[in-house]
């Protein structure tokens, strides 16, 4: 009788060990698939960066030319006796330069605004979604 009795918990543990070895297999099939997937974002997210880091360079120099522009207005107003038509032309365009230089800028300060903070979390052995503290 004794023998039958280790023999049955033998089994069982055995039994618990196989099963306990197939949830951490899975486990580590779900951290690895995970390790992939954070790789992949990991490279989309430098790709980004790198491309924010152009499109600010490049809102950067077109705003800068645009001052250029301005400051050219400016000089010819002041230097060069216009006529009052080509003042006002002269003036007019400056505005229209103005005004693109605030949307160059408005551009610019939604392109350097500090991403919001992910505040959600994903179990891996679970895939429920709770909330960080």
């Amino acid at each position: 009788m004794e023998l039958a009795n280790r023999d049955k918990i033998i089994y069982l543990l055995r039994s618990e060990i196989s099963k306990t070895q197939n949830t951490v297999m899975e486990y580590l099939e779900d951290t690895s698939k995970v390790q992939k997937e954070n790789e992949f974002l990991e490279s989309v997210t430098n790709d980004y960066k790198r491309y924010h880091g152009y499109i600010l360079k490049e809102k950067e120099r077109e705003h800068r030319q645009m001052q250029m522009l301005v400051n050219y207005l400016n000089k010819i107003l002041r230097e060069a006796g216009l006529s009052a038509e080509l003042a006002n032309r002269a003036r007019f365009q400056q505005n229209q330069i103005l005004g693109e230089m605030e949307n160059i800028k408005g551009e610019l300060d939604r392109l350097t605004k500090p991403p919001p903070i992910q505040t959600n979390v994903v179990n891996i052995y679970d895939g429920k979604q709770r909330r960080r503290e």
